[in-house]
């Protein structure tokens, strides 16, 4: 009678295996292990995108850039220039790290940009470049100075910290904007009374400012800001004047509950008789933009599991095909939980590149399944 030779386990007596082939051999040996990590990382993942991550619109950018605005009563834009932009650019230049100024000059109005090196703090330039402008006494007195390290939020690149704009204005149009204003600053203290959870403050952006003649001595009011929000009614668009109330987040806040505080703060002041002479609306958010992208990231990964599982099906098989399903949904779920753990968010960039990685791993899970089925049927 001939001696049959056991069969050996390759995962231990294959001395010259790499690493790689290693490290999956060990988990094929223990498919209840296996099977414990994979649920536990699976459903780890699916609470940090239900739960854990919060929702950014935009991540957090250092900017080496500072702004120096203002306004100064003087008529001619020459003699803004040359009494406040020209200076101003002079000791810019100084400072250490500045790569370029840029300036502008208008009537009553003057602003210049100070470009610094990539890696210079905007912050500590910002109190450096304030500390130069007190010790050089070169700018009048009479202008009215704003430093600001510009804020990448809602409207684009700020002078200050802006995550959300709310819109305050009179429908009848019968508020001056004076008045205007004073409504929108009532409204402002009304919301920062609430219970506050994602929102830091609310702050009106003044589109007036009160400035002093030097020729003169006396005061004045300018308006340095032209806001409008716009309504579609009847098939047109009406666009009313307005003042804007922007909304400070609190650090690492959420965009999703931020936004859904806003409103229902705007819909306790509703309530309120002397808000009913004027209208206010959330007019800069990203929180439609973020749910609009994780809507369009859910609707895709359940296309395209649906694609796989009936092509594969059709092609290869159809415990194949629910292989490659869940092999797709496990990779996204250990990449969101990599995202929690290294404190990446849910944003703008975030969400785009899972979209995109959807459609990267697909071919790739399709051939390694197709060819270990392929290897499989060779062996029976």
């Amino acid at each position: 009678m001939k001696n049959t030779p056991k069969a050996t386990n390759s995962s231990v007596t294959d001395k010259s295996a790499k690493l790689l082939p290693k490290f999956a051999l060990f988990f094929f040996d223990r498919p209840r292990t296996t099977a414990l990590i994979w649920l536990a990382i699976t459903l780890f993942g699916v609470f940090s995108y239900t739960s854990f991550l919060k929702r950014e619109g935009f991540p957090n950018i250092a900017i080496p850039v500072i702004i120096a605005s203002g306004v100064y009563p003087e008529e001619a834009a020459a003699g803004i220039d040359r009494q406040v932009a020209a200076p101003l650019s002079d000791i810019a230049l100084k400072q250490e790290g500045a790569k370029s100024v840029t300036s502008v000059s208008e009537s009553n109005f003057f602003r210049v940009a100070v470009e610094y090196q990539e890696g210079i703090d905007a912050e500590a330039a910002k109190r450096e470049f304030q500390r130069s402008i007190d010790s050089s006494d070169v700018i009048p007195e009479s202008v009215q100075l704003q430093l600001a390290a510009p804020y990448f939020g809602v409207t684009g690149g700020s002078i200050e910290k802006i995550d959300a704009t709310i819109s305050v204005y009179d429908k009848d149009q019968s508020a001056d904007l004076q008045k205007l204003t004073e409504k929108a600053q009532g409204l402002a203290d009304y919301l920062n009374k609430q219970n506050k959870t994602q929102v830091e403050r609310y702050s009106v952006q003044n589109p007036l400012q009160e400035v002093t003649n030097p020729a003169t001595g006396q005061a004045t009011s300018i308006q340095r800001t032209f806001d409008r929000f716009g309504q579609r009614e009847n098939s047109e668009t009406a666009f009313y004047e307005s003042v804007i109330i922007t909304v400070a987040s609190v650090p690492d806040a959420d965009v999703l509950k931020l936004d859904d505080e806003i409103r229902s703060h705007l819909a306790q002041s509703e309530r309120e008789d002397i808000f009913s002479d004027v209208e206010a609306h959330v007019s800069a958010s990203y929180a439609p933009s973020i749910r609009e992208q994780l809507s369009e990231l859910q609707r895709v990964l359940l296309e395209g599991l649906l694609a796989v599982l009936v092509v594969g099906s059709i092609i290869i098989a159809v415990r194949a095909s629910l292989i490659t399903v869940i092999s797709m949904v496990t990779v996204i779920a250990i990449t969101i939980g990599l995202l929690f753990l290294v404190g990446y968010t849910l944003n703008v960039i975030t969400l785009f590149a899972l979209i995109l990685g959807l459609s990267l791993i697909v071919d790739d899970t399709i051939i390694m399944v197709e060819a270990l089925d392929s290897a499989r049927r060779r062996n029976t």
